[in-house]
């Protein structure tokens, strides 16, 4: 997505899933050559196309068991048959079984003012950076009512939960299902 999401003054009444959900989609690396590495996307078996990255992102490679950052490189070309992406320099540590996520489309977010009741799952999933959550009132969702946390084995939604602010909200019986 990139950009920034404002969702704002909001009511959301018993959802069969998270009401807003915010992430990037992880790729995992396949093979290194030199400044080279093969992206695939393990969830639907395709390889990394140009609707994820484009020439001139900035990608994130991240150990895939540890969540650590090795670094981050800039995209210079994509072949999204294949998925093969070359750059001028890739960090150190960047091997197979390596994921990546897209900085360059990481949005901000703004959540203020909203209602959520009895939601089946979350109020707000964000796996992004630069995000705030204020001023809202949550009650009865069967999990948390805020999640941060990459998924990185099973449905790959992920990015970093990087500079985020909850504040002023009013959390009521969440978590039950959980």
């Amino acid at each position: 997505m990139g950009g920034k999401l404002l969702v704002q003054d909001c009511t959301f009444i018993g959802l069969g899933d998270d009401c807003v959900n915010v992430h990037g989609a992880g790729y995992t690396v396949k093979s290194v050559t030199d400044n080279t590495v093969m992206g695939y996307n393990d969830r639907y078996n395709i390889p990394a196309m140009s609707f994820w990255a484009k020439e001139g992102d900035e990608l994130e490679f991240y150990d895939k068991y540890s969540f650590r950052l090795l670094g981050s490189a800039k995209l210079k070309k994509i072949v999204s048959t294949s998925g093969e992406m070359t750059f001028d320099e890739i960090p150190e540590g960047v091997r197979k079984g390596v994921v990546m996520s897209n900085k360059t489309m990481h949005p901000s977010v703004e959540i203020t003012g909203c209602i959520v009741i009895s939601n089946r799952a979350r109020a707000f999933l964000i796996q992004t950076e630069d995000a705030v959550i204020k001023n809202c009132a949550i009650r009865n969702t069967r999990l948390a009512a805020i999640l941060i946390a990459p998924d990185m084995n099973y449905w790959y939604e992920m990015s970093p939960g990087r500079n985020i602010t909850i504040s002023n909200n009013m959390i009521t019986n969440c978590g039950r299902g959980a």
